[in-house]
């Protein structure tokens, strides 16, 4: 089962939509950050005709359906609805937090005030689910607002069954949502908030205020889509999206999402890696804003988790961290830089604890392929630490495991992946990338040479193992990650690794650069979310599949088309 085209919309503020012609999974809906908490409320508005079309402007999203056009556009804490001519659509509801998919303490209240349809949502323990009752959990309130709005209450109980989750095998598949009733209008407002007052004002500010506001999101995107000369045609169209599609993912200027759905917090390891392309984008303050805030986390933890409650530390992301302070240095006043720096030999110190026999070693689930094993010392790890002591200036540590990692890792034809293991995979196009002086120009062509054709994907793709082993998994499997880093091909790698090969002989390996640029141009244009570069595809044919927008995929595709073109 492959997703049907969907549309993501942001009101950069943590809040998102993310729609289909029919509800396919508990993660489609409309979401807002209120607070710290991501809250989801709408599940979805059935206008029960087909969906023709799609188009993307980026400041907002057009859906054509047999009878009426539809436009979306997402302001502060509410959904701004417009149809061509008056129509009417079901709204279907599913208040919760993000991931809590309890069933029971589920209540809603409809009533009528200042001009809204005020629906109260109650959460309440509940025995059947928490083994306690009656205690209050959250409130929340909806406002829906509109010219010459009309509602017709149904308030039943109906069950959705989600047809995307039950193929990634991804529990809960179906739910019961409540159906609040019918909504009639030409413009209508949809709002959030944590008190009735809240949602009201801001239910009306925006219908209130919406031109003006749709003007302001046509300057904002203005600002950050480019359109490149250079480019193909389709190659331009993709990229603009991707810059907008990666500038939609910041919170104010505090961060970054990495992704939506379900990657919605800040993750240290993505958020490093999309600082070349944000800057490139104008957004220097939020880069600023990113790498010193995880410089603060790494001065009190060396080796952190991937993001804040995570269980296991990722062993790259203080490196990636690392390479990008040096990468955007400017951006740092002369004090700032010493506690950067104190930061980073924190990072030094952990890393050289965690050498054996001359190489940096990690557990389980550390790297950025977190659901394979790939204990032990692993070939991206040594290229983080190789620049992190080049940044440092540690010259007797650089060339003692410089030439440590070329004794046991290069065979003459290509880096082994790890330490005593000569599986194949991408990651040493990552290395190559984070620290190309391990090889020589001619040794890297050599060792692409050699791993490229185990893991090139007609489509235009790589595999994130030889498609020989025994392991490789050809088609997307979903949650059970059985495919996930063991076949699937990710596009932020695949983008990075076309750049790579770009750096190291643009015309030799021009067939693979082009194929990969038209392969990720498709999918963003074409496929899953329209406009947004989805996290990964399954090995076997092009595919849009995982976070259906991926920021370090967006990125990475922006860094590649800059330097390519």
């Amino acid at each position: 089962m492959e997703e049907s085209a969907s549309i993501v919309l942001t009101n950069k503020r943590g809040g998102f939509a993310w729609l289909a012609a029919q509800a396919e999974s508990r993660y489609q809906g409309l979401f807002f950050r209120l607070g710290d908490t991501i809250f989801k409320t709408v599940a979805h508005l059935d206008l029960k005709q087909p969906l023709q079309s799609i188009t993307n402007h980026l400041w907002s999203v057009q859906r054509d359906y047999d009878t009426v056009s539809q436009r979306l556009t997402m302001s502060g804490d509410a959904l701004l609805v417009e149809f061509s001519a008056p129509a009417s659509c079901d709204l279907l509801l599913d208040c919760r937090i993000i991931d809590d998919y309890r069933e029971w303490g589920r209540t809603y209240e409809i009533s009528r005030e200042q001009g809204c349809v005020l629906i109260r949502f109650r959460k309440r323990d509940d025995k059947r689910d928490d083994n306690k009752a009656g205690h209050k959990e959250f409130d929340l309130h909806l406002a829906i607002a509109g010219d010459v709005l009309e509602f017709f209450p149904v308030q039943q109980w109906v069950e959705q069954r989600y047809s995307y989750d039950a193929h990634r095998r991804s529990k809960p598949w179906s739910r019961w949502v409540f159906n609040a009733g019918t909504v009639s209008a030409q413009r209508l407002v949809i709002s959030a908030g944590l008190t009735k007052k809240a949602a009201i004002a801001e239910a009306k500010r925006v219908l209130r205020s919406r031109m003006r506001l749709l003007h302001e999101q046509m300057r904002e995107v203005n600002d950050v889509v480019r359109h490149k000369k250079s480019l193909p045609k389709q190659v331009d169209l993709a990229y603009q999206c991707a810059r907008h599609a990666l500038d939609s993912l910041a919170v104010g200027n505090n961060g970054l999402s990495a992704g939506i759905p379900w990657f919605y917090q800040y993750w240290m390891r993505d958020e490093a890696v999309n600082c070349t392309a944000l800057r490139a984008l104008g957004r220097d303050e939020l880069v600023k804003n990113i790498l010193q805030r995880h410089l603060a986390t790494l001065r009190r933890n060396p080796v952190p988790p991937a993001f804040a409650g995570h269980a296991l530390p990722a062993i790259d992301a203080p490196g990636l961290v690392a390479l990008r302070y040096a990468e955007h240095h400017d951006l740092f006043s002369k004090k700032e830089h010493a506690a950067a720096e104190t930061a980073l030999r924190g990072v030094f110190h952990a890393l050289k604890h965690r050498m054996q026999n001359g190489l940096v070693t990690n557990g389980p689930q550390e790297t950025w392929m977190d659901t394979a094993a790939r204990d032990g010392a692993r070939i991206e790890i040594q290229a983080l630490t190789l620049a992190l002591a080049h940044i440092l200036g540690e010259k007797d540590v650089e060339h003692a495991l410089k030439a440590r990692v070329r004794e046991t890792f290069w065979n003459g034809q290509y880096l082994h992946d790890g330490l005593n293991d000569p599986i194949i995979r991408p990651n040493v196009f990552i290395a190559a990338y984070i620290y190309p002086e391990l090889l020589s120009r001619e040794e890297w062509a050599r060792c692409f040479d050699a791993v490229l054709p185990k893991l090139w994907l007609s489509w235009g793709g790589l595999a994130t193992i030889d498609t020989g082993n025994p392991a490789f998994v050809d088609h997307y499997t979903g949650e059970d990650n059985a495919s996930y880093h063991h076949g699937d091909s990710w596009f932020w790698l695949n983008n990075l690794a076309a750049l790579v090969l770009h750096r190291t002989n643009a015309k030799k390996y021009e067939k693979y650069i082009n194929r990969i640029i038209e392969a990720s141009s498709h999918e963003i244009l074409e496929l899953g979310a329209i406009g947004h570069h989805a996290e990964l595809s399954s090995a076997r044919a092009l595919s849009s599949h995982g976070c259906t927008s991926q920021a370090w995929s967006a990125a990475m595709f922006i860094e590649l088309c800059n330097e390519v073109f």
